[in-house]
């Protein structure tokens, strides 16, 4: 076999693979990070608020799912945004009853199925 050919064969090999795509067995492990940004901890919330949150990924975030619990048997709201920024658009806190306690948890998620949660309570006082 030529030297050259002995050379040039595996770079070839390691371009055509890289160009039309290979599975080389690499695994994301890692979960994303995320915070709710928007609103804090122990907030009051009154009117109409965007719930909004960042969130990172080594590889990317394939999407951000929110959840809306409430004292006082409302039922639970999800919204799930695929898209940066992240946010749970135009919450109207009119619809619900002053003191009522809401928790608010985000879960971004990766497409390896990686996932991370993050949640805040708040009080409706409008």
């Amino acid at each position: 076999m030529n030297s050259k050919f002995r050379i040039l064969y595996p770079l070839v090999i390691v371009i055509v693979l890289l160009t039309f795509g290979c599975d080389l067995g690499i695994v994301d492990s890692m979960p994303p990070s995320v915070i709710i940004t928007y609103p804090h901890n122990d907030d009051d919330i009154s009117g109409t608020i965007d719930i909004t949150v960042d969130a990172q990924d080594n590889v990317g975030v394939a999407h951000v799912f929110f959840k809306l619990e409430f004292t006082g048997g409302y039922s639970v709201k999800t919204f799930t945004d695929p898209e940066s920024p992240y946010v749970y658009p135009e919450f109207n806190t009119t619809q619900y009853e002053n003191g009522t306690r809401v928790t608010i948890t985000a879960t971004a998620c990766d497409a390896s199925g990686n996932a991370e949660v993050a949640s805040i309570e708040v009080v409706i006082q409008n």
